[in-house]
């Protein structure tokens, strides 16, 4: 009897004891998931703030070259919008210039061909600006080959000054000699011969003002 009660009492304690040496191999193995758990929560977090950190540096480089272009954009229009808040316009400038050399050139042939003819030639200073249309009925033969070599073109005439003297390029006392032109009376671009008007002196040129 008492044997069979020390193999009883023996089972018990063996039964206990595996039981409380799983007990402590699960909270092992808990703890063991928890701390494997936490880095890997921990690195994705730093990797996290890792990535946000280089795209919040790749967004600020970004603005700053936008920023940059826009900065240099505003100071290239800038130096070019000088004349009343006008666009710089190199064409509109080009072919001012072309039709101011066409009056010019206009006004040295016809000029020459009265002197071989034996025709004296005055001096053309027009009063003011005025559209090529108006020296149609000119009394000075110079002013109406203007006309007619704008009329031969078939094309808008425009507004011309010119300041002309055949007879004597050199006297400083006189009025230089040249031709300004442009398609509206106010001078919104405004083409020079000789001296044609460019980038840098178009936007302060006027009108009867030789550039």
């Amino acid at each position: 009897m008492k044997k069979l009660l020390l193999l009883i009492l023996s089972a018990v304690m063996l039964t206990m004891c595996l039981t409380a040496c799983g007990d402590s191999s699960s909270n092992t193995d808990v703890s063991k998931n928890e701390s494997s758990s936490s880095a890997e929560a921990t690195t994705t977090t730093s990797q996290s703030e890792t990535d946000t950190t280089t795209t919040t540096t790749a967004e600020m480089t970004t603005t700053s070259q936008s920023t940059t272009t826009v900065q240099q954009t505003t100071t290239e229009q800038t130096t070019k919008v000088e004349r009343v808040g006008i666009q710089y316009n190199s064409a509109k400038i080009r072919i001012a210039n072309a039709n101011a050399k066409l009056v010019f050139s206009t006004l040295n042939t016809k000029s020459s061909d009265l002197i071989l003819d034996g025709y004296p030639v005055d001096k053309v200073k027009t009063n003011g600006v005025v559209s090529v249309e108006s020296l149609a009925n000119s009394s000075n033969s110079l002013e109406q080959a203007v006309y007619n070599a704008f009329a031969d073109l078939g094309y808008n005439s425009g507004y011309v000054y010119i300041s002309f003297d055949p007879t004597d390029f050199d006297d400083n006392e006189k009025t230089p000699n040249f031709v300004q032109w442009s398609e509206d009376p106010t001078g919104t671009y405004i083409g020079q011969f000789p001296d044609p008007v460019d980038a840098t002196s178009w936007s302060t040129i006027q009108f009867g003002v030789k550039q």
